[in-house]
């Protein structure tokens, strides 16, 4: 459960400095939606990885 916590913090960390440079372009609700979307969507992809690294 603390490395879900640490991916979801990390993920959410990383696309906000890559939305930060994107910020001119992009409104507010479409950009927290897409964080949103992105950062669950990462921090599966590392659970996974993290389950399947266990695993072996």
């Amino acid at each position: 459960m603390k490395n879900h916590i640490i991916a979801s913090i990390i993920s959410c960390f990383l696309i906000s400095i890559v939305f930060f440079f994107f910020n001119y372009k992009i409104t507010t609700i479409i950009k927290f939606a897409t964080v949103y979307i992105i950062a669950i969507n990462l921090t599966n992809f590392l659970i996974e990885k993290m389950k399947a690294g266990k695993k072996r």
